[in-house]
């Protein structure tokens, strides 16, 4: 990916090169940069394309600045699967960084918020889906 053009902290740079990425795919170019307003974005895309990197790179870029050894980025996925990838990824990409990334699945979400930048939850119940909850209450 050629990560330059997001003007990216090194450190992050060096890490998308390790990973062999060298051309963005077609959701990230078009998500980074409003993740890195801090926006929230919605970007619906086929399985393997890069959406994961495409909210975890502008995060880490935000997480560089400011303090460390707290949480300041929380991701919370449906499923633990999920979240654990999203754990590997930050993992992988803020290699070079300071900052850390803790999953609740592997420890106690009381431990996964101390001296970590970012954490990822699997949620035990889908809390995006109203449709969801109101099947569970009929049945």
């Amino acid at each position: 990916m050629n990560s330059e053009q997001f003007s990216f902290d090194s450190n992050i740079i060096a890490a998308v090169k390790a990973t062999g990425c060298t051309t963005p795919t077609p959701i990230q170019p078009q998500a980074i940069p409003i993740v890195l307003q801090g926006l929230d974005i919605a970007g619906p895309a086929q399985t393997g394309t890069g959406k994961t990197a495409a909210f975890v790179l502008p995060i880490l870029q935000r997480l560089t600045k400011g303090p460390s050894r707290q949480v300041r980025a929380l991701m919370v996925a449906p499923t633990r699967e999920l979240a654990e990838q999203i754990h590997r990824v930050i993992a992988d990409l803020g290699k070079n960084s300071r900052e850390r990334s803790a999953n609740s699945r592997r420890q106690p979400q009381s431990r996964a918020f101390i001296n970590h930048s970012a954490a990822t939850l699997p949620a035990k119940k889908h809390i995006c889906s109203p449709s969801a909850d109101q099947k569970e209450r009929k049945e």
